[in-house]
């Protein structure tokens, strides 16, 4: 059996005030599916420059510090989804321009099993949830 080819992405949890910021697809196979914000690596690009560059591209947003979360792999039939995912805030007095999805959202932990979910990015909801929740957690370190 022949391996899978590799599709590489970066997607951003764009967080504000404990919610993630969530994209719908506008067209294409998972048309009206939510996901987070990201898309394709290019040649020599890395994780973080992909992440900046899809956001820009995809919302008009420039994120600030980006922090790695975690590297998620989902095999869809024909490919295997490799997929690192950073958190940003969402940049102060800045509101999403869509130009490759039809609606975007903010969930927080609560909310965010709610919506109707890419498939690999479904799988994603338990460790995001976690995340939020954390970011929503007032800190406790001295």
């Amino acid at each position: 059996m022949a391996a899978l080819k590799e599709v590489q992405v970066a997607a951003a949890l764009i967080f504000k005030d404990g919610r993630a910021l969530l994209t719908r697809r506008k067209s294409g196979k998972f048309a009206g599916k939510w996901e987070l914000p990201g898309g394709k690596l290019e040649s020599g690009e890395s994780g973080a420059q992909a992440c900046r560059r899809e956001i820009a591209e995809e919302l008009n947003l420039t994120l600030g510090e980006l922090t790695f979360l975690f590297d998620f792999h989902y095999d869809y039939p024909d490919f295997r989804l490799s997929m690192k995912v950073f958190k940003a805030e969402l940049p102060e007095n800045h509101v999403p321009t869509l130009t490759v999805h039809d609606a975007y959202a903010f969930a927080d932990a609560q909310s965010i099993a709610n919506f109707d979910w890419i498939e690999a990015d479904h799988a994603l909801i338990p460790q995001l949830a976690k995340v939020l929740k954390d970011i929503a957690a007032p800190s406790h370190n001295l």
